[in-house]
């Protein structure tokens, strides 16, 4: 089985990019699952410790705003291949990520994930 995750960036040291690595590691444990984060870009290395199993790609994406045909584009071009799963972490990748996946005629799955704080 193969997941994709999609996050913005693995940089910052908050909540969510904690919960979205600790749970490519978990995944990762299984031999049958193969993990895949994807990432705008990969300016630096992940605040959290990635499992070996865990692989990071990047959509070599500096300007999102700027470069959104070409997120789409690439993000299209990634969703081809045969994951099974998708999951798009925060809101914000499901605005890149949608289009794409309705315009693919895979059987994957999408899952889309919010973690925020109810006291902010």
């Amino acid at each position: 089985m193969k997941i994709l995750i999609f996050i913005p960036s693995l940089i910052n040291k908050g909540g969510v990019e904690r919960a979205t690595v600790n749970l490519a590691n978990a995944l990762s444990k299984y031999p049958n699952i193969m993990v895949t984060i994807l990432v705008f870009n990969t300016e630096s290395e992940s605040s959290f410790k990635l499992s070996k199993g865990v692989d990071v790609l990047s959509l070599n994406i500096f300007d999102y705003k700027k470069q959104y045909l070409l997120v789409i584009k690439r993000i299209y071009q990634l969703l081809k291949s045969d994951y099974d799963f998708i999951i798009t972490v925060e809101t914000i990748s499901l605005l890149f990520s949608f289009i794409p996946y309705s315009l693919t005629r895979n059987k994957n799955k999408l899952v889309v994930w919010e973690h925020f704080n109810f006291k902010n």
